[in-house]
């Protein structure tokens, strides 16, 4: 792949003109990587080009000879309906540690990589190994202090932000965040509460101010399970091995992995989006045996270029993984099957569009965020 080549042409000059370090979360991070870079490989800038705003692109892992697992950028155009597997490493892990606990990113963007536990050798982007009562979303770290009910936010290490997560007496505890198009702090917060009906879901807004962030408006979804008929056990939550939120600037939203339903909540209007059920999938892929003897169904969720994708084990059938493509306007665009010898994609009206075949594939994926 040139583009992902050319990327890797200019970390290593980078790498040999000022050195190259790995950066934990609790270090200052460098500026060894050059500011503001973003690669071809998760660039989801939006782009006036159809054929550009219809790449997405995911991770499929190959395995080696050792079982080290190896991660690499699956790309998909909608557009032509071809696939491009990346010959080039994102990162690599040791198989023998568990790949479960060490596989999938807390955050991936076009700067900055999170993983639950150290990599192998350096990867194609600056990263960080994720801590307790730290959030990511691109290079930005939210680091949560529990007893004093407030954060910071800190970007390359520097901090840009102090806010009080303290509303009406009850505690917040932050779960996603990110930071929008006009430089706005927007946080999903959790509330405490001493029984089960007083924790909820709660969206803070925060605006720039001289040298300071002030609060600008609240939600509070604390309807969210009952008028939508979701599961409260499965609410928004973050740890530092897995999580099933997340904070999108393009989309201007958290989208949320409930389990059998994926979610979108709106911080700005205090609007709830049910983007996809078990049903719609079942509709929209009829060959598709969904039977399972227990509540989750989605595994993954996310949005890239107008577009969201969630993904979910391919049930009852051939071990794989199937991420699946919609639009808000065009409905259900096609599907992705990962398996542990190939790679395919269909269209929305479940034609085989491409393949790609190889033999050390693991039969999942990630979708980056």
């Amino acid at each position: 792949m040139k583009r992902i080549s050319l990327f890797l042409l200019v970390i290593v000059v980078l790498c040999a003109l000022f050195g190259c370090s790995n950066t934990s979360s609790s270090d200052e991070y460098t500026d060894k990587v050059v500011n503001n870079v973003q690669t071809d490989d998760f660039d989801v800038a939006k782009n006036d080009s159809d054929e550009t705003n219809n790449i997405i692109e995911l991770v499929a892992y190959l395995v080696d000879d050792i079982n080290d697992i190896n991660a690499h950028v699956l790309s998909i155009n909608l557009f032509d309906w071809t696939l491009d597997l990346s010959q080039d490493e994102l990162f690599r892990v040791s198989g023998e540690i568990g790949w479960q606990d060490s596989i999938y990113p807390l955050s991936l963007s076009s700067n900055m990589l999170v993983l639950p536990s150290a990599p192998l050798g350096f990867p194609a982007v600056d990263y960080a190994i994720s801590c307790e009562e730290e959030l990511y979303f691109e290079d930005y770290i939210l680091l949560y202090n529990y007893e004093q009910s407030s954060a910071e936010v800190n970007q390359r290490g520097q901090a840009i932000a102090a806010l009080p997560l303290f509303l009406d007496d009850v505690r917040l505890i932050p779960q996603a965040f990110f930071i929008d198009s006009n430089g706005k702090l927007v946080v999903l917060c959790i509330s405490e509460g001493d029984t089960f009906d007083k924790v909820n879901p709660v969206s803070l807004i925060f605006f720039k101010k001289t040298d300071t962030f002030e609060l600008e408006s609240v939600n509070d979804f604390s309807s969210i399970f009952d008028e939508n008929g979701l599961s409260k056990i499965n609410m928004p939550n973050h740890t530092r091995l897995e999580t099933n939120i997340y904070g999108n600037a393009q989309s201007g939203s958290f989208l949320w992995n409930e389990g059998a339903n994926t979610v979108e909540i709106n911080p700005y209007d205090g609007s709830v989006n049910i983007v996809l059920t078990v049903k719609r999938i079942e509709n929209d892929m009829p060959a598709l045996d969904t039977y399972r003897d227990f509540y989750e169904f989605f595994t993954g969720f996310s949005y890239q270029n107008g577009l969201y994708i969630a993904k979910f084990p391919n049930y009852n059938e051939l071990a794989g993984t199937i991420s699946v493509f919609y639009s808000s306007s065009e409905g259900f665009l096609g599907s992705v099957l990962c398996t542990d010898s190939y790679i395919s994609l269909s269209d929305g009206e479940n034609n085989k569009m491409d393949r790609v075949e190889n033999a050390d594939l693991m039969p999942i994926s990630f979708i980056p965020q």
